[in-house]
C-alpha cells in the first residue's frame, strides 16, 4: 500500500491515536533540565462521517490526554498526567495535497494547552509544534468497497462492475515515525521560587529536533477532502 500522509492530527476516520515524543526534558527551578523521558499525547477518535466543523471541534478541545515525563527532584510541584488538554492546528496542516488521501507528510502549527489546577501550573505552546513524518509502516491492511448506503460490496458485486458507483475504503493500522521540527511549551506556575522577581516560575519544554512515534488505526474513504472540519488555531499564549 502507498505510504499515506498523516494529513492532520485528527483526520476523519482515525481511531484513538497516540504520539510518543522521546527525549523530553522538564525545566528545573535552577534553570537546568531534568533527565529526559517520554511525553505522550493521546488523541480521541474522529468517526469517518465527522466531516463537519463540530466533529473536530468537540473532539479536539478539552478531550486530549497528555502525559509528561516522570517528575524529578528540583522541579516545581506538578502532576504529570492530564486528560483534558486542548489542541488545534493549521486548518490546512502543511499538506499541499489536502484534497487527496496521499500526499506530503507533515502536520503544522499545532497549538497545545492544558492546566494543572491543583498546583496552579499552566502549559501552552509558545512556539507552535510542527511534525515531520519521515516514515510510515502500515499493517493489518484491508481494502473494500461500500455502496451509497454504506453497505459493503461482495466480490461478486465488484466483478459485475458495481464498484464503479461506490466508495473505495482503505482500512489499516499504521505507525508514523519522524522528527518534531519545532515546538516549545511555556510552563508558568504561581509556586514561589527563590530568586525570581515575580515570585513565580517561568520555563519551557523544548520539543525541537526530538524523535516521535505516532500509532493509530485509520479508515480512509476515497475520494474525500482530508481538510474538512478543521478548527481554527488557539491564540498564542
Amino acid at each position: 500500500m502507498m505510504f499515506p500522509t498523516p494529513g492532520h492530527l485528527m483526520l476523519d476516520g482515525r481511531g484513538p491515536s497516540q504520539i510518543i515524543i522521546h527525549g523530553v526534558a522538564y525545566p528545573r527551578i535552577d534553570r537546568s533540565y531534568s533527565t529526559p523521558g517520554d511525553m505522550i499525547i493521546d488523541l480521541p477518535p474522529v468517526p469517518p462521517t465527522s466531516t463537519l466543523f463540530r466533529g473536530y471541534l468537540e473532539a479536539a478541545l478539552g478531550q486530549v490526554g497528555v502525559t509528561l515525563p516522570t517528575d524529578q527532584p528540583g522541579e516545581i510541584t506538578h502532576k504529570t498526567s492530564f486528560a483534558d488538554a486542548s489542541v488545534t492546528e493549521d486548518p490546512l496542516g502543511r499538506n499541499s495535497l489536502f484534497s487527496s488521501a496521499w500526499g506530503e507528510r507533515t502536520v503544522g502549527y499545532i497549538q497545545l494547552e492544558f492546566q494543572d489546577m491543583d498546583n496552579l501550573v499552566h502549559y501552552q505552546c509558545w512556539t507552535a509544534i510542527n511534525l515531520d513524518v519521515l516514515h510510515g509502516t502500515p499493517s493489518n491492511e484491508d481494502t473494500y468497497y461500500l455502496d451509497a448506503d454504506g453497505n459493503r460490496l461482495q466480490d461478486s458485486d465488484i466483478e459485475e462492475g458495481k464498484a464503479d458507483w461506490s466508495f473505495r475504503v482503505y482500512d489499516f493500522d499504521i505507525t508514523y515515525t519522524g522528527v518534531v521540527t519545532s515546538g516549545k511549551i511555556k510552563v508558568t506556575a504561581q509556586e514561589q521560587v527563590e530568586g525570581e522577581k515575580s515570585g513565580g516560575f517561568d520555563g519551557h519544554i523544548d520539543l525541537s529536533n526530538l524523535e516521535f512515534e505516532w500509532t493509530c488505526h485509520e479508515t480512509r474513504v476515497v475520494p474525500r477532502s482530508v481538510n474538512a472540519g478543521r478548527v481554527l488555531p488557539l491564540a498564542p499564549y
